[in-house]
């Protein structure tokens, strides 16, 4: 039985600490015993993953330079001793004290790090980072090959083994969406975290206020998340008058129950690796709406069903949303062609089978 530590920077809610939940749920038991730790904060899946009898540490940590956390992880990584360690976004500064810890074998998986200490202009953070894949990563992953050559061409890992191991979804959560014959308002969500830098949040208003201005009525735009840009958000949108088209749930229990209510999702994001969370819309039947950034060509773009666009083109996004509304009567056939491209292509266990069959090569078992 190999030990493997995954360590995680922990965040609210995003598709991070969705993969790790998967992790847990899905990793192989008679290889692997799989062990998490966060500093920060466990998010909304710690619950979850504790009650896949995985042991979860959690750090406090008040900002991505706490000393005295990582004191605590040196301690805690000495105490545990894995057999590897896979970290899935630390700040710097990080990987440096698992190596000094015993010097296990340090796999990242970078899941857009560069851009987004970019558009943050964290340039001092990225070329703390660039120096740590070079002397203390022994392997990276990462989600697509857009991301690939980003880290290639910006962190200079040349000489690095860069594997893409696509992540992916757990169909069983999700079911179709329940089609109301008597409505035909179209409901539109936004799911995950609130942040105007790179998810574009901000960009929702605008969208709304193109569909107000061309007239297209019937719509309502579901907010399902949450994240540092909440109150900032809702305040544009009461200043721009739009407040009886939006619906602010905050953070919920159970996306896939939400998404089953969900005719469009949209994807405002400004950097995207990859694009879990178009997925998961698409595995229940929504439509997808986003801007062709990063990686979700990759993800959503062979899927008829979803419709990237010009990057911060939101009137090409709102045209986009009236044409899905003007073919209500097609909805029930497209819901079931989203949901088998999901199938077809970017199912959770293929990911942790792949992620598994690195570390056994790593490990040579």
């Amino acid at each position: 039985m190999k030990k493997v530590l995954h360590l995680r920077w922990g965040e609210k809610i995003g598709g991070v600490e969705t993969i790790l939940k998967d992790i847990a749920k899905f990793s192989d038991r008679s290889q692997f015993e799989s062990i998490f730790c966060f500093l920060k904060g466990g998010g909304v899946h710690e619950k979850f993953i504790r009650e896949q009898n995985c042991q979860v540490i959690t750090i406090p940590a008040k900002s991505g330079f706490d000393l005295l956390a990582r004191w605590k992880l040196f301690l805690v990584i000495r105490a545990i001793r894995p057999d590897v360690v896979i970290e899935h976004g630390v700040p710097p500064l990080i990987r440096p004290i698992i190596w000094l810890a015993g010097q296990f074998p340090i796999i990242t998986y970078d899941h857009g790090c560069f851009e987004l200490y970019k558009i943050k202009g964290k340039h001092l953070s990225n070329w703390l980072i660039k120096l740590e894949y070079i002397f203390f990563s022994d392997c990276i992953v990462t989600n697509s090959r857009y991301n690939k050559k980003s880290i290639v061409d910006n962190y200079k890992v040349k000489n690095k083994e860069v594997h893409v191991i696509y992540p992916g979804v757990d169909i069983t959560l999700f079911s179709l969406r329940k089609f109301a014959t008597d409505s035909s308002k179209l409901k539109i969500a936004y799911v995950g975290r609130i942040q105007f830098g790179d998810k574009g949040t901000d960009l929702l208003v605008q969208v709304a206020s193109e569909l107000n201005r061309l007239d297209f009525l019937s719509f309502e735009i579901n907010i399902i998340g949450n994240g540092p840009d909440m109150e900032a958000l809702v305040a544009l949108v009461e200043n721009a008058s739009l407040k009886s088209f939006f619906n602010f749930h905050g953070e919920v229990d159970n996306v896939p129950a939400r998404l089953s209510e969900i005719d469009v999702v949209l994807v405002t994001s400004k950097s995207e690796a990859f694009g879990l969370s178009p997925l998961e819309a698409l595995a229940a039947g929504c439509y997808v709406v986003g801007f062709d950034v990063g990686g979700l060509n990759e993800s959503v773009g062979q899927c008829k069903q979803a419709v990237l666009i010009s990057p911060f083109h939101t009137d090409s996004m709102a045209a986009a949303i009236i044409a899905i509304g003007s073919n209500i009567k097609h909805r029930v056939g497209s819901a079931i062609l989203a949901r088998r491209y999901v199938e077809e292509n970017f199912l959770v266990n293929s990911f942790v089978s792949q992620l598994e069959s690195l570390v056994k090569g790593k490990l040579k078992i």
